[in-house]
């Protein structure tokens, strides 16, 4: 990865993809954690990508779901709002 926010980007769309069920589970989120701390993302911000997950995941499943849609829109519509 080369710049910061392409990190926090991947560690959004991880996110996202993790909370498509609704729940984020134990091995999910340590998961993603492990690859925060690969990425050298520190705690805090780590913590601030959850308290800032204000999407709705019937979004991002309806992309998965739609052959159509290229990665560059999934990372649009998880990171807005």
């Amino acid at each position: 990865m080369e710049t910061y926010q392409e990190k926090i980007s991947l560690l959004q769309e991880m996110i996202a993809f993790a909370l498509v069920d609704g729940e984020l589970h134990d091995r999910e989120y340590d998961f993603i954690e492990m690859i925060s701390l690969e990425l050298e993302i520190d705690k805090e911000t780590f913590h601030k990508l959850f308290e800032n997950r204000s999407f709705d995941s019937r979004n991002i499943n309806f992309i998965i779901n739609n052959d159509n849609v290229d990665l560059e829109d999934i990372e649009l519509i998880v990171i807005s709002d």
